[in-house]
């Protein structure tokens, strides 16, 4: 089977029925309910906020290995 008996030339019209057909199915797969809504938050995770500006730096103190 050469390469050239594979491919398939479509019209302009195929051409447009399968890009309607595949954004058709990309608009129904983004109707559906999030999964990521009903997890909760942790304390120990940081949130991240972008207005929450820490300018004090590291106040955490050092401690070597021997000591710990």
């Amino acid at each position: 089977m050469l390469a050239t008996e594979s491919t398939r030339i479509l019209d302009d019209a195929a051409r447009r029925r399968r890009l309607r057909k595949q954004l058709d199915a990309l608009e129904q797969d983004n109707f559906h309910e999030d999964p990521h809504a009903q997890l909760q938050w942790h304390k120990n995770i940081p949130k991240f906020d972008d207005e929450q500006v820490n300018t004090q730096g590291a106040s955490r103190k050092r401690v070597s290995a021997d000591n710990a």
